[in-house]
This record gives C-alpha cells, structure tokens and sequence, in this order.
C-alpha cells in the first residue's frame, strides 16, 4: 500500500484540563487501506466537542453500518467503511461526545499520549464495558494478528487509529454422506461417514450441520442427530461420527436405514438448506432354507398296499437347514381316500421365527394326530393318502412346500362261491319243459367285502 506525504501541523488541545502541545499527522486514507490513522491528539474540551470524561476506548464497528462522526485528520465513515469492503469490522479508537454514543464520537490514534497515566484504570475508559468496546490489550492484539503486508508502515501505539478486522465470509462448502455397505444381515455393523468441508478461500460463517437418520427399529437413532453450530477453516472438514455407526438387529429386518447430513448456509451468500445424499440401507434375512419328509408304513413295512385290520403309520418332518428362520412356518397334513372324515387339513400349526438350525417341527404317528389308522372294511377299494405341507419354504418368501403325497392302495381281495339250493331229492322230471324249483346263492369268502352291484345268474343246469 502506498501512503501519501505526511504533513506535520503543531496544534493544542486540552487534555482533562491540562494544555498540552502535540503533533497532528495528517495522513489522508489511501484507496482500500487496511489499516489507518485517526489523527493525534486529546479528548478534552466539552460542551458538544469529544471528551474523555464521555467515554473512550477501542470500538468494534461493523462495515455497512453506521460508523464514528470524524476523524481529526480529515478522514470521513464512507472513506474508512469503503477502505474495508470484504472485511466484517472496524476496529477504531474513539473519544464520545456528550451524546449520541460511539456513532457520535471522533477517531484519534491510539499513542503514547494516553499513555503518561494508565489510561485503562480511569473512569470513563470503557474498554472493559463489553458488547462491541474491547480493551486496548485485546485490540493491540488483534492488530498485530493482521498480514503483515496490511500493517505495513503502520506500528500500534504510534499511528494507528483504526484498522478493518475479520475478512467478511468468502466461501463455498460440500458435503457427502456415504455409508459402507448397501445391504445389511442382523449382527452387521453399519458405518455412515459425514463429512463438510469448507472449499474457502475463507473461513466460514457459523454453519449449523446434523444428520437426519430414519428406518432404525432403535428410536433413540431417529431423528436429528449430531446438531453442531460453529465455523468452518478453509479446506477444513467437519465429520458428525455419532449416532452414525449401527449394528443390524432382528428387528430391523425389512426395514431401510437411512441418513443424510444437512447443513446451512452453504456459502457466504446465504445458501440454504445443504443436503448430501440421503444414504440407505436395506437390512434383509440371512438366507434360509428348509425342508421336509414324509414316510409311511404298513404293518412296519415300507409299503403301498394294505387290507382291512393293517395299521398305517405316517411320519412328517420339518427342518431348518440354515441360519435362523426370520418368519413363521405354517405346516399341516392334508390327506385324502378316508371314509371317516380325516380327509382335509389336520395338525395346523405355526412354528415360531428363530429357531436354531434342526429339526423344527414332528410329526408322529397317532391317531390324534390323523397319522395312524387301522384300515376297515369300509376302506377296501379306496387310496388312503397323506401328505405334508409347510409355507414360507425360505427367506425369499417361497410358497407351497409340499412332501410326496404317500399312499396306501386298500385293493378288493375276496373269493364268491357259487351254490344251488332246494333241489328235490329222488325226483323224476317228466317233461324238458316242466319247470324245476331251485335256490341260487353266492357266498364271499372273503378276506374283503366284494365290489359293489355283483350280478350273478343261473346258466345251466345239469341233470
């Protein structure tokens, strides 16, 4: 930065009652200065003019808004307020008027001609007062923390009656939600990662971030999360780890897990609402299968064909062949060929989720159950048949499990014999055409009954 001529005047000023001779730099603002000077001299006088005894001290202005009334060397507000375009503040050494505050009063430099007593101790210092007024110690401070090519010509405490502080906001973020998996068993561990980063070339504005999880069967992960209020440095990130790692449950099967960082602003032109991906997860059943069998005995034989007085016994068997079942099994018999009304569905049962890998369901043989029957009379000519059925058969939901339908044929076995009753003894027949009286009769000697509708007829008799 160049700096124009200095010009030197001698003038007086009254400083809290006592004449004091003192050099007034006149040193006109440069052009988008950083730093500059006041002008020398005390606050003294009265009446409408500056004066200590109204307050003083270091005072954060903001650029853009309204600024100290004058500056001893000329200098005006809209100069020093243009000089820090693209910085928040103006940090300037004030002397108050009797009224109209900070506003009111004129920027002097801050020198070694308050320092011949510790100012900071005297009454109507208000360094100490808060808000925007900040001690000398701290402003000294935040002088010397600027570029040096800023402080350039300028040393605190010789020339410098105000400087711009805080380059104004200048950035521009990206933010990604990613996640380490996109399917997800019971017992695995998923891993979001959340990240903001600042691209600069500034520090950030303060950013409020969170993440915004849904689909847990755990509450306590749903909802905002990770709320965070802070700025960001340039090329900086912000993670959010909690609430953002989760370890699939039974519970969550079916479900889809999502989350989604958000952040705003997203710039330093007031950007809204930053949304990175809304990550899921889809959490589904380890896969299972199962299967069954069927067996069936006649008399302890493995056979299909039985007569009246033989025991049929059937047997069915369920099993889990892997992992744990995450649904419910319904299973039943369905049997068909009885004349006693076992025919249809019987031992309908639903067997819980979760069972460990084994046998889940059996099966036995029983009349209770409708799996062990005494072939009758009434069965002969009939099919005795009996069959297990299960559903869902795996974790893709599949349907209509069915075991061989297992039979027992109950075939007619039986012997008639014929027989004619009622023949006359010692008779003589006279005439072919004479009619003769005799009896007819069939008997079953079984071991079954016969068919039905068994048609029998006479058709020669001999003589």
């Amino acid at each position: 930065m160049t700096k124009s001529k200095l010009t030197i005047a001698a003038v007086v000023t009254a400083l809290f009652g006592v004449a004091v001779f003192v050099l007034a730099v006149m040193t006109p603002q440069s052009a988008f200065a950083a730093v500059g000077s006041g002008g020398t001299g005390g606050g003294g006088g009265g009446g409408s003019g500056p004066y200590t005894r109204y307050g003083f001290g270091w005072y954060r202005f903001t650029v853009g808004g309204s600024g100290p009334r004058d500056f001893q060397n000329g200098n005006t507000w809209s100069a020093v307020n243009s000089a820090c375009r693209g910085y928040r503040y103006v940090m300037a050494f004030i002397v108050q008027r009797q009224t109209g505050g900070p506003t009111n009063a004129r920027v002097y430099d801050d020198t070694w001609l308050w320092d011949w007593r510790n100012y900071e101790g005297w009454t109507n210092y208000l360094g100490n007062s808060g808000g925007n007024w900040v001690t000398r110690g701290t402003a000294w401070a935040m002088f010397s923390s600027l570029p040096a090519s800023e402080r350039s010509g300028y040393t605190i405490g010789r020339n410098v009656g105000w400087f711009c502080y805080e380059a104004a906001s200048n950035f521009t973020t990206t933010g990604t939600t990613t996640a380490n998996r996109t399917t997800a068993y019971p017992g695995d561990t998923i891993q979001w990662t959340h990240r903001l980063r600042n691209n600069g070339p500034t520090t950030s504005s303060p950013i409020r971030s969170q993440t915004v999880n849904s689909g847990f069967s755990n509450s306590s992960f749903n909802g905002t999360r990770n709320v965070t209020t802070a700025t960001i440095g340039s090329g900086a990130t912000r993670s959010h780890p909690s609430y953002s790692t989760y370890t699939a449950t039974n519970a969550d099967i079916g479900r889809t897990l999502c989350q989604q960082l958000q952040w705003d602003p997203t710039n330093s032109s007031g950007g809204r609402n930053g949304r990175a991906n809304n990550v899921c997860v889809n959490v589904i059943p380890r896969p299972w299968t199962t299967a069954a069998t069927s067996t069936r005995t006649v008399n302890g034989a493995n056979v299909s064909t039985g007569s009246p007085g033989n025991v049929i016994r059937w047997t069915h068997t369920l099993t889990l062949r892997t992992n744990q079942n995450h649904l419910a099994i319904r299973s039943q018999t369905y049997s068909t060929g009885f004349s006693n009304g076992w025919n249809g569905l019987a031992n309908v049962t639903n067997t819980a989720a979760w069972r460990p890998v084994g046998v889940i369901r059996t099966i036995n043989p029983s009349a209770a159950n409708r799996t062990q029957y005494t072939i009758a009379q009434v069965d002969v000519g009939n099919t005795l048949c009996q069959q297990f059925q299960w559903d869902p058969t795996n974790s893709s939901g599949g349907r209509n499990g069915r075991t061989s339908n297992l039979c027992v044929n109950v075939p007619f076995n039986y012997n008639l014999v014929p027989a004619i009753t009622n023949i006359p003894t010692n008779s003589v027949i006279d005439s072919d055409n004479r009619p003769v009286s005799v009896i007819g009769r069939i008997a079953n000697n079984g071991p079954t009954k016969s068919r039905p509708n068994v048609n029998w007829q006479i058709t020669q008799l001999k003589y």
